[in-house]
């Protein structure tokens, strides 16, 4: 399967538009617009469905059931057809968690509010604990080469430790810009964002993402903010001046004696996640 542009003309209400989309968001997070663009070269395939489905968490939950299973066969149907086409190539894992991400929110209480408060909502969260995950994990019996593994806390932790047990190039399917700073310890990890296929030899060539190098993109991050995760960063300093500021002060940055530096140190585990660990596994360390 490839990317098909969708015709919304046959849509002629909410209902129909929402259904759009899903199909939409799901299907441009795993198959890419462009056919040099492609997977077969990973031995290794993550996906993060919490990111997947965050623009599916933000429709109207107030719907009947028979619209929400045609949610979720769209989300089903594409994934499997996903899984048919890489199995024979490389291993796929799907992540989730659908919950707080307790580790970063006792960092930062606003990380993902609103993206908590839309799990925390009973129609479509419900929906997807109860239906939609039962339907991949039927998946998960009938196909090779694939698992779906519940995460404990945000599923970036858990696919950082996994990328440290595993041999070859590894692509993760996100639009979570988070995942950017994981490149500072895998050089052999790739993002796929829905547009873009990327690794950190060629990051800067993207022009949506920060034109700074990646072993700075923590540095850029607590210091600029990032709003997909609803961190605010310091105040008044947007990307421009982020990158300006970094290049002026990297020295003073780096040895803690920065005045701005002082104010967001406090969340720097929210970037530097080397030795960040959920809960669970920080218990088991």
């Amino acid at each position: 399967m490839r990317y098909e542009k969708i015709d919304y003309s046959e849509y002629n209400n909410e209902t129909g538009m929402n259904l759009g989309v899903v199909r939409e968001m799901v299907v441009t997070g795993l198959f890419p617009k462009y056919d040099d663009i492609d997977f077969y070269d990973f031995p290794n395939i993550m996906i993060d469905l919490d990111s997947l489905l965050s623009t599916v968490m933000k429709l109207n939950s107030d719907v009947n059931n028979e619209i929400k299973m045609e949610y979720g066969k769209i989300i089903v149907n594409s994934l499997g057809w996903f899984i048919n086409q890489y199995q024979f190539n490389g291993y796929i894992t799907i992540y989730y968690n659908m919950d707080e991400y307790k580790t970063f929110t006792e960092i930062y209480p606003d990380w993902n509010k609103e993206r908590q408060s839309r799990y925390d909502n009973f129609g479509m969260g419900e929906f997807i604990q109860k239906t939609l995950l039962k339907k991949l994990k039927l998946l998960e019996g009938r196909m090779n080469n694939f698992k779906i593994k519940k995460c404990n806390d945000a599923p970036i932790l858990d696919i950082k430790e996994d990328l440290k047990t595993i041999s070859g190039k590894t692509v993760i399917l996100s639009r979570d810009p988070h995942y950017n700073c994981l490149f500072i310890y895998f050089p052999d990890m790739w993002i796929f964002d829905g547009k873009h296929l990327f690794s950190r030899d060629n990051f800067n060539l993207v022009a949506s993402n920060p034109k700074v190098k990646y072993n700075l993109l923590p540095y850029y991050y607590i210091i600029c903010g990032m709003n997909r995760n609803e961190y605010k960063g310091y105040h008044g300093m947007g990307p421009k001046k982020t990158i300006t500021y970094l290049k002026d002060n990297l020295s003073n940055i780096i040895k803690g004696e920065d005045e701005i530096w002082k104010e967001v140190e406090k969340y720097k585990d929210l970037f530097f996640l080397k030795n960040v660990y959920s809960k669970k596994q920080e218990n088991n360390t």
